[in-house]
């Protein structure tokens, strides 16, 4: 009966499914990281997910002025549009704190996703690494059109330190975004393998138990 020779070849299978990507494992666990030490540090030091105008702590800004003179800041520049469109001026300004709010959630959101996923088996990340890779390529675009290195969308209101900060933000990314692709592509790899190994034991043991012949290809 060929049921001998079959098991022989499932194991080989196993004992190749076995050795893990190694460079790819290490890539998506360097990547998940970074993404895990810069979402808290995006977060918890400036802390604008609870106030938009902690961005005062920003070392750009150094505390030059208070929180609540930010706020009058803003205010002042609703009071400097039409009388007639203040109203409206005042919803993008809210929109604007929102957003910034809402960005500093996001962080967050992706630093405890990295974390997860550094918790669980190589085979099971591609998930995680495929939405933490796709939102950090959308993210290098927008740093790096403030770095200056490639146009995509508008840059208005950028500073000299804008500039700079959004080219060490490229730096990280350089870094950062081949690890979590490279990671994911691994991973989605190692599952397949995974499930085709499966498959294969399967059919041994349901040959092997049915005493008929199996032949694999």
């Amino acid at each position: 009966m060929n049921a001998p020779r079959g098991a022989a070849t499932a194991a080989t299978a196993a004992k190749k499914a076995a050795k893990t990507p190694k460079l790819a494992a290490a890539a998506s666990t360097l990547g998940l990281g970074l993404v895990a030490l810069v979402g808290a540090a995006a977060t918890l030091l400036p802390r604008h997910l609870l106030d938009a105008c902690n961005w005062t702590r920003h070392p750009d800004v150094q505390r030059a002025f208070s929180t609540d003179e930010c706020y009058r800041l803003l205010d002042a520049a609703v009071q400097a549009a039409p009388k007639a469109a203040r109203r409206e001026a005042a919803d993008v300004l809210f929109h604007l704190v929102e957003s910034t709010r809402r960005e500093g959630a996001l962080w967050l959101g992706l630093g405890l996703g990295s974390l997860y996923a550094l918790a669980v088996p190589f085979d099971q990340r591609h998930s995680a690494l495929f939405v933490l890779a796709a939102s950090g390529s959308l993210a290098a675009l927008v740093d790096a059109s403030h770095a200056g290195l490639l146009g995509f969308g508008a840059t208005e209101m950028l500073t000299d330190r804008g500039r700079s900060g959004a080219r060490v933000l490229c730096a990280y990314w350089l870094v950062a975004l081949p690890c979590l692709w490279a990671g994911c592509v691994g991973s989605r790899a190692k599952a397949r393998a995974k499930d085709d190994l499966m498959g294969r034991t399967h059919t041994v043991l349901r040959k092997a138990c049915s005493g008929g012949n199996l032949k694999i290809n």
